[in-house]
């Protein structure tokens, strides 16, 4: 299953579901992020992200595609590297290149 991401204005009270229904464990990255940094305009949602062999590569490609990305792509040391897009029809998505693990 790829990463996902959701982000609720509950955040406990889904964590509690999520790890009830699925024996889920907690972890901000993949999962549910603290309230603080939920932008309150935005519906509760789930964000899906797609493995991919290169972020950058797949930001051009999508956009070319008629893709709009939200953002610049995002790195995190020892984590990868992501970028957020909405697809032609607005629906979002997000890509994720995993750092490599020597």
């Amino acid at each position: 299953m790829p990463p996902q991401r959701h982000a609720v204005r509950e955040p406990e009270r889904a964590g509690r579901f999520y790890s009830g229904l699925f024996q889920w464990t907690e972890h901000e990255i993949g999962g549910i992020p603290p309230a603080k940094e939920r932008n309150p305009q935005i519906p509760p949602h789930w964000l899906v992200y797609f493995h991919v062999t290169n972020c950058d590569e797949s930001v051009a490609k999508a956009k070319q595609l008629g893709a709009t990305a939200m953002g610049p792509a995002i790195s995190m040391e020892d984590v990868g590297r992501w970028a957020v897009l909405a697809d032609p029809q607005g629906a979002t998505f997000a890509i994720f290149e995993p750092a490599p693990h020597g």
